[in-house]
Protein backbone atom coordinates (compact mmCIF):
# COMPACT_ATOMS: atom_id res chain seq x y z
CA UNK A 1 0.00 0.00 0.00
CA UNK A 2 1.41 3.87 -1.01
CA UNK A 3 0.20 6.82 0.89
CA UNK A 4 -0.59 9.94 -0.82
CA UNK A 5 2.07 12.75 0.16
CA UNK A 6 -1.23 14.43 2.31
CA UNK A 7 -1.70 10.77 3.86
CA UNK A 8 2.46 10.55 4.75
CA UNK A 9 2.63 14.39 6.60
CA UNK A 10 -0.59 13.17 8.45
CA UNK A 11 0.94 10.55 9.92
CA UNK A 12 4.17 12.10 10.59
CA UNK A 13 2.15 14.85 12.09
CA UNK A 14 0.46 12.47 14.32
CA UNK A 15 3.72 10.82 15.73
CA UNK A 16 5.54 14.34 16.02
CA UNK A 17 2.28 15.49 18.39
CA UNK A 18 2.28 12.00 20.23
CA UNK A 19 5.98 12.22 20.43
CA UNK A 20 5.76 16.07 22.06
CA UNK A 21 2.71 15.07 24.49
CA UNK A 22 5.35 12.45 26.10
CA UNK A 23 7.84 14.61 25.94
CA UNK A 24 5.92 16.75 27.83
CA UNK A 25 4.19 14.40 30.28
CA UNK A 26 7.82 13.16 30.87
CA UNK A 27 9.63 16.87 31.68
CA UNK A 28 5.57 17.53 33.77
CA UNK A 29 7.25 14.03 35.37
CA UNK A 30 10.18 14.75 35.84
CA UNK A 31 9.30 18.49 37.63
CA UNK A 32 6.80 17.18 40.21
CA UNK A 33 9.21 14.18 41.11
CA UNK A 34 12.86 15.26 40.63
CA UNK A 35 12.95 16.54 44.41
CA UNK A 36 10.59 14.23 46.09
CA UNK A 37 12.39 11.82 48.04
CA UNK A 38 11.24 8.29 49.23
CA UNK A 39 11.80 8.95 52.91
CA UNK A 40 12.47 5.45 54.99
CA UNK A 41 8.77 4.40 56.21
CA UNK A 42 8.62 2.26 59.00
CA UNK A 43 6.61 -0.74 59.46
CA UNK A 44 3.33 -0.33 60.85
CA UNK A 45 -0.36 -1.99 61.15
CA UNK A 46 -1.11 -1.87 57.63
CA UNK A 47 1.82 -2.01 54.96
CA UNK A 48 1.88 -2.04 51.27
CA UNK A 49 5.41 -3.59 50.87
CA UNK A 50 7.40 -4.23 48.06
CA UNK A 51 10.52 -6.96 48.28
CA UNK A 52 13.05 -6.77 45.46
CA UNK A 53 13.24 -10.50 43.70
CA UNK A 54 16.99 -9.88 44.09
CA UNK A 55 16.56 -11.09 47.78
CA UNK A 56 15.53 -14.33 46.22
CA UNK A 57 12.53 -15.00 47.95
CA UNK A 58 8.58 -14.13 45.11
CA UNK A 59 5.11 -12.82 45.89
CA UNK A 60 2.91 -15.41 45.17
CA UNK A 61 -0.76 -16.30 45.27
CA UNK A 62 -1.68 -19.61 45.88
CA UNK A 63 -5.20 -20.52 46.57
CA UNK A 64 -6.16 -16.77 46.63
CA UNK A 65 -3.91 -16.36 49.63
CA UNK A 66 -0.73 -14.27 49.48
CA UNK A 67 2.46 -15.67 50.00
CA UNK A 68 6.07 -15.20 49.94
CA UNK A 69 8.33 -18.11 48.73
CA UNK A 70 11.96 -19.08 47.84
CA UNK A 71 12.51 -18.53 44.37
CA UNK A 72 13.19 -21.49 42.25
CA UNK A 73 13.93 -21.42 38.71
CA UNK A 74 14.14 -18.36 36.34
CA UNK A 75 11.63 -15.93 36.80
CA UNK A 76 10.88 -13.04 34.58
CA UNK A 77 13.06 -9.54 34.94
CA UNK A 78 10.62 -8.65 38.34
CA UNK A 79 11.02 -12.11 39.41
CA UNK A 80 7.10 -12.64 39.25
CA UNK A 81 4.85 -14.43 36.52
CA UNK A 82 1.08 -14.24 35.53
CA UNK A 83 0.53 -18.00 36.60
CA UNK A 84 2.09 -17.16 39.63
CA UNK A 85 -0.45 -14.38 40.25
CA UNK A 86 -3.41 -16.52 39.21
CA UNK A 87 -2.73 -18.77 41.67
CA UNK A 88 -1.77 -21.40 38.99
CA UNK A 89 1.98 -21.50 40.45
CA UNK A 90 2.70 -23.97 43.17
CA UNK A 91 4.58 -22.97 46.73
CA UNK A 92 4.78 -26.65 47.40
CA UNK A 93 8.06 -28.01 48.62
CA UNK A 94 8.98 -23.79 48.56
CA UNK A 95 10.15 -22.37 51.78
CA UNK A 96 7.94 -20.12 52.51
CA UNK A 97 9.42 -16.62 54.35
CA UNK A 98 8.04 -15.64 57.97
CA UNK A 99 6.33 -12.16 56.82
CA UNK A 100 5.07 -11.63 60.46
CA UNK A 101 8.51 -11.91 61.46
CA UNK A 102 9.72 -10.16 58.77
CA UNK A 103 7.86 -6.99 59.78
CA UNK A 104 8.67 -7.22 63.28
CA UNK A 105 11.88 -7.19 62.61
CA UNK A 106 12.27 -3.79 60.90
CA UNK A 107 10.47 -2.43 63.59
CA UNK A 108 13.34 -3.41 66.25
CA UNK A 109 11.80 -6.75 67.89
CA UNK A 110 15.00 -8.80 68.56
CA UNK A 111 12.84 -11.81 69.32
CA UNK A 112 11.62 -12.01 65.68
CA UNK A 113 14.56 -11.46 64.51
CA UNK A 114 15.40 -14.10 65.98
CA UNK A 115 12.62 -16.15 65.03
CA UNK A 116 13.35 -14.59 61.49
CA UNK A 117 16.92 -15.65 60.95
CA UNK A 118 16.23 -19.04 62.17
CA UNK A 119 13.66 -19.44 59.85
CA UNK A 120 15.64 -18.69 56.68
CA UNK A 121 18.65 -20.74 57.63
CA UNK A 122 15.89 -23.94 58.39
CA UNK A 123 16.84 -24.37 61.85
CA UNK A 124 13.65 -25.18 63.82
CA UNK A 125 12.75 -25.08 67.94
CA UNK A 126 10.75 -28.59 67.22
CA UNK A 127 14.05 -30.08 66.00
CA UNK A 128 15.68 -29.21 69.69
CA UNK A 129 15.40 -31.43 73.06
CA UNK A 130 11.43 -30.66 74.62
CA UNK A 131 13.18 -29.67 77.62
CA UNK A 132 16.22 -27.86 76.40
CA UNK A 133 19.87 -27.45 78.81
CA UNK A 134 20.43 -23.87 77.31
CA UNK A 135 23.90 -22.60 77.42
CA UNK A 136 24.64 -18.78 76.28
CA UNK A 137 27.95 -18.62 74.00
CA UNK A 138 28.78 -15.98 77.31
CA UNK A 139 28.50 -18.50 80.01
CA UNK A 140 30.18 -20.81 77.81
CA UNK A 141 33.24 -18.84 77.39
CA UNK A 142 33.60 -18.26 81.08
CA UNK A 143 33.97 -22.11 81.39
CA UNK A 144 36.07 -22.57 78.89
CA UNK A 145 38.48 -19.47 80.41
CA UNK A 146 38.45 -20.60 84.12
CA UNK A 147 35.42 -20.87 85.79
CA UNK A 148 34.87 -23.97 87.87
CA UNK A 149 31.46 -23.60 88.90
CA UNK A 150 30.24 -23.04 85.28
CA UNK A 151 32.85 -25.77 83.85
CA UNK A 152 31.36 -28.58 86.89
CA UNK A 153 28.04 -27.54 85.59
CA UNK A 154 28.89 -28.01 81.82
CA UNK A 155 30.50 -30.99 82.20
CA UNK A 156 27.40 -32.45 83.89
CA UNK A 157 25.44 -31.29 81.36
CA UNK A 158 27.25 -33.07 78.85
CA UNK A 159 28.54 -35.68 80.70
CA UNK A 160 31.93 -35.61 79.95
CA UNK A 161 34.47 -33.40 80.57
CA UNK A 162 35.67 -30.98 78.35
CA UNK A 163 39.21 -32.84 77.76
CA UNK A 164 36.36 -35.38 75.66
CA UNK A 165 36.98 -38.10 78.91
CA UNK A 166 33.39 -39.37 79.66
CA UNK A 167 32.25 -39.05 83.50
CA UNK A 168 31.74 -41.97 86.10
CA UNK A 169 28.15 -41.08 86.59
CA UNK A 170 25.84 -42.06 84.25
CA UNK A 171 23.07 -39.22 83.44
CA UNK A 172 20.38 -40.70 80.45
CA UNK A 173 18.96 -37.29 80.10
CA UNK A 174 22.20 -35.33 79.26
CA UNK A 175 23.42 -38.33 77.03
CA UNK A 176 20.04 -38.38 75.28
CA UNK A 177 19.41 -34.04 74.90
CA UNK A 178 22.88 -32.50 75.22
CA UNK A 179 22.78 -29.06 75.67
CA UNK A 180 21.43 -26.42 73.83
CA UNK A 181 23.87 -23.61 72.74
CA UNK A 182 22.41 -19.99 72.60
CA UNK A 183 24.68 -17.47 70.31
CA UNK A 184 24.00 -13.79 69.31
CA UNK A 185 24.29 -12.78 65.70
CA UNK A 186 24.59 -9.36 64.73
CA UNK A 187 22.13 -8.41 61.75
CA UNK A 188 22.51 -4.87 60.48
CA UNK A 189 19.24 -3.84 59.75
CA UNK A 190 19.06 0.09 57.52
CA UNK A 191 22.55 0.65 59.51
CA UNK A 192 21.23 -0.38 62.89
CA UNK A 193 23.29 -3.45 64.70
CA UNK A 194 20.66 -5.78 66.53
CA UNK A 195 21.15 -9.32 67.60
CA UNK A 196 19.38 -12.39 67.39
CA UNK A 197 19.92 -15.22 69.17
CA UNK A 198 20.07 -18.50 67.57
CA UNK A 199 19.55 -22.15 69.34
CA UNK A 200 21.63 -25.43 68.27
CA UNK A 201 21.39 -28.56 69.99
CA UNK A 202 24.95 -29.54 70.82
CA UNK A 203 26.03 -33.43 71.70
CA UNK A 204 29.44 -35.12 72.28
CA UNK A 205 30.39 -37.54 69.90
CA UNK A 206 30.47 -39.90 72.95
CA UNK A 207 26.85 -39.58 73.72
CA UNK A 208 25.77 -39.74 70.07
CA UNK A 209 27.37 -42.87 69.95
CA UNK A 210 26.22 -44.46 73.33
CA UNK A 211 22.86 -43.39 71.81
CA UNK A 212 22.90 -45.03 68.44
CA UNK A 213 23.63 -48.37 70.19
CA UNK A 214 21.22 -48.34 72.40
CA UNK A 215 18.55 -47.66 69.30
CA UNK A 216 19.53 -50.81 68.47
CA UNK A 217 18.46 -52.85 71.06
CA UNK A 218 15.05 -54.16 71.47
CA UNK A 219 14.97 -53.23 75.11
CA UNK A 220 16.60 -50.89 77.19
CA UNK A 221 17.49 -50.53 81.11
CA UNK A 222 19.42 -49.05 83.66
CA UNK A 223 21.54 -52.10 83.35
CA UNK A 224 21.94 -51.85 79.51
CA UNK A 225 22.62 -48.15 79.40
CA UNK A 226 25.00 -48.22 82.09
CA UNK A 227 26.65 -51.42 80.41
CA UNK A 228 26.91 -49.67 76.83
CA UNK A 229 28.53 -46.20 78.51
CA UNK A 230 31.19 -47.93 79.72
CA UNK A 231 32.08 -49.91 77.28
CA UNK A 232 32.30 -47.28 75.20
CA UNK A 233 33.74 -44.90 78.19
CA UNK A 234 36.27 -47.54 78.21
CA UNK A 235 37.57 -47.25 74.22
CA UNK A 236 38.20 -43.81 74.79
CA UNK A 237 39.98 -44.50 78.42
CA UNK A 238 42.04 -47.16 76.57
CA UNK A 239 42.99 -44.81 73.59
CA UNK A 240 41.16 -47.43 70.81
CA UNK A 241 39.08 -44.30 70.01
CA UNK A 242 40.07 -40.82 70.07
CA UNK A 243 39.08 -37.76 72.58
CA UNK A 244 36.58 -35.25 71.35
CA UNK A 245 37.71 -31.62 71.75
CA UNK A 246 34.53 -30.48 73.29
CA UNK A 247 35.79 -26.75 73.77
CA UNK A 248 36.79 -26.77 69.57
CA UNK A 249 33.30 -28.60 68.36
CA UNK A 250 31.30 -26.16 71.04
CA UNK A 251 32.76 -22.76 69.71
CA UNK A 252 32.74 -24.16 65.82
CA UNK A 253 29.04 -23.77 66.65
CA UNK A 254 29.24 -20.27 66.91
CA UNK A 255 32.23 -19.20 65.18
CA UNK A 256 32.91 -16.06 63.32
CA UNK A 257 32.55 -17.77 60.01
CA UNK A 258 29.20 -19.64 61.32
CA UNK A 259 27.55 -16.24 62.45
CA UNK A 260 28.62 -14.66 58.65
CA UNK A 261 26.94 -17.56 56.78
CA UNK A 262 23.68 -17.36 59.36
CA UNK A 263 23.36 -13.41 58.81
CA UNK A 264 23.86 -13.19 55.22
CA UNK A 265 20.33 -14.70 53.82
CA UNK A 266 18.16 -12.66 56.48
CA UNK A 267 20.60 -9.31 56.00
CA UNK A 268 19.71 -9.63 52.17
CA UNK A 269 16.20 -10.03 52.49
CA UNK A 270 15.52 -7.37 55.45
CA UNK A 271 17.69 -5.02 53.33
CA UNK A 272 15.69 -5.67 50.12
CA UNK A 273 11.99 -4.64 51.66
CA UNK A 274 10.68 -1.19 50.70
CA UNK A 275 7.30 -0.29 52.50
CA UNK A 276 5.57 1.91 50.12
CA UNK A 277 2.98 3.13 51.95
CA UNK A 278 2.16 2.45 55.76
CA UNK A 279 -0.66 3.90 58.16
CA UNK A 280 0.86 8.14 57.51
CA UNK A 281 -0.41 8.13 53.75
CA UNK A 282 -3.49 6.30 54.09
CA UNK A 283 -6.58 8.91 54.66
CA UNK A 284 -9.39 5.87 54.23
CA UNK A 285 -10.67 2.87 52.89
CA UNK A 286 -14.01 1.03 51.46
CA UNK A 287 -14.56 -1.96 50.34
CA UNK A 288 -16.61 -2.54 46.46
CA UNK A 289 -17.96 -6.26 46.47
CA UNK A 290 -19.11 -7.90 42.96
CA UNK A 291 -19.74 -11.13 42.02
CA UNK A 292 -17.32 -12.34 39.25
CA UNK A 293 -18.63 -14.42 35.85
CA UNK A 294 -18.15 -17.40 37.57
CA UNK A 295 -20.28 -16.63 40.47
CA UNK A 296 -17.85 -16.31 43.30
CA UNK A 297 -17.85 -13.31 44.94
CA UNK A 298 -14.61 -10.79 45.42
CA UNK A 299 -14.16 -7.84 47.08
CA UNK A 300 -12.17 -4.44 45.95
CA UNK A 301 -10.64 -2.44 48.67
CA UNK A 302 -10.37 1.05 47.38
CA UNK A 303 -7.70 2.93 49.41
CA UNK A 304 -7.96 6.90 49.63
CA UNK A 305 -4.14 8.58 49.92
CA UNK A 306 -3.10 11.88 51.06
CA UNK A 307 -0.50 13.61 48.66
CA UNK A 308 2.84 11.86 50.38
CA UNK A 309 1.14 8.76 49.87
CA UNK A 310 -0.09 9.80 45.80
CA UNK A 311 3.65 11.24 45.15
CA UNK A 312 5.32 7.87 46.83
CA UNK A 313 3.20 5.46 44.96
CA UNK A 314 4.18 7.43 41.70
CA UNK A 315 7.81 7.41 42.26
CA UNK A 316 7.92 3.83 43.09
CA UNK A 317 5.78 2.83 39.81
CA UNK A 318 7.76 5.11 37.79
CA UNK A 319 10.93 3.09 38.87
CA UNK A 320 9.59 -0.19 39.15
CA UNK A 321 7.43 -1.04 36.28
CA UNK A 322 5.53 -4.75 36.74
CA UNK A 323 6.37 -4.72 40.41
CA UNK A 324 4.18 -6.65 43.01
CA UNK A 325 3.74 -6.09 46.46
CA UNK A 326 2.57 -7.47 49.31
CA UNK A 327 -0.61 -5.69 51.18
CA UNK A 328 0.15 -6.71 55.47
CA UNK A 329 -2.35 -6.18 58.56
CA UNK A 330 -1.03 -6.94 61.52
CA UNK A 331 1.88 -8.51 60.07
CA UNK A 332 -0.49 -10.94 58.20
CA UNK A 333 -0.60 -10.79 54.16
CA UNK A 334 -3.65 -9.68 52.88
CA UNK A 335 -3.36 -9.20 49.23
CA UNK A 336 -0.77 -9.61 46.63
CA UNK A 337 -1.26 -6.65 43.97
CA UNK A 338 0.73 -6.46 40.78
CA UNK A 339 1.29 -2.52 39.36
CA UNK A 340 1.56 -3.01 35.36
CA UNK A 341 2.50 0.75 34.81
CA UNK A 342 2.72 4.54 36.29
CA UNK A 343 0.11 5.22 38.88
CA UNK A 344 -0.65 8.75 39.39
CA UNK A 345 -3.81 8.84 41.28
CA UNK A 346 -5.06 9.79 45.34
CA UNK A 347 -6.55 6.29 44.98
CA UNK A 348 -5.25 2.73 44.78
CA UNK A 349 -7.49 -0.34 44.45
CA UNK A 350 -6.56 -3.94 45.52
CA UNK A 351 -8.63 -5.97 43.34
CA UNK A 352 -10.40 -9.08 44.11
CA UNK A 353 -9.60 -10.33 47.74
CA UNK A 354 -11.66 -12.96 48.30
CA UNK A 355 -11.97 -12.91 52.56
CA UNK A 356 -15.05 -10.44 53.24
CA UNK A 357 -13.77 -10.07 56.71
CA UNK A 358 -10.45 -10.07 55.66
CA UNK A 359 -11.06 -6.86 53.24
CA UNK A 360 -13.70 -5.36 55.78
CA UNK A 361 -11.14 -6.05 58.96
CA UNK A 362 -8.20 -4.31 56.76
CA UNK A 363 -11.01 -1.12 55.72
CA UNK A 364 -11.80 -0.77 59.61
CA UNK A 365 -8.10 -0.65 60.37
CA UNK A 366 -7.27 2.16 58.05
CA UNK A 367 -10.02 4.15 58.80
CA UNK A 368 -9.74 3.67 62.49
CA UNK A 369 -5.90 4.88 62.13
CA UNK A 370 -7.10 8.03 60.58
Amino acid sequence: MRFSRGSRNFVLGFVALVAAGYGAWQGYAFLQLQNFVLRELPVTEVNLVALDPKAGYRIIVANQIAQVVEQRGEQDETGFSDEELSGGASAEGASRLPVKDLLQALQGDDNALSQFVMSLNKISENDLPPNPVKWRQEDLELAFNGDSALRAQLEKDLNAKLDGTPLDEVRPSSLESGIVVDFPVEVTIKENVHHARVLVEYRTAFAREVMRRLEDRSTITEDTIRGTYLDEAQKILNGTKPKENIVESIRAKFSDARKAELRRAPQRVLGAVTVILNNEQMKSAAIEPYEASNGQRFHNLRVDLNDEGMKRLWKYSRENRGFQVLLTVDGIPVAAPRFRSELISHQVTINQLADARLAQDTADVINHNR
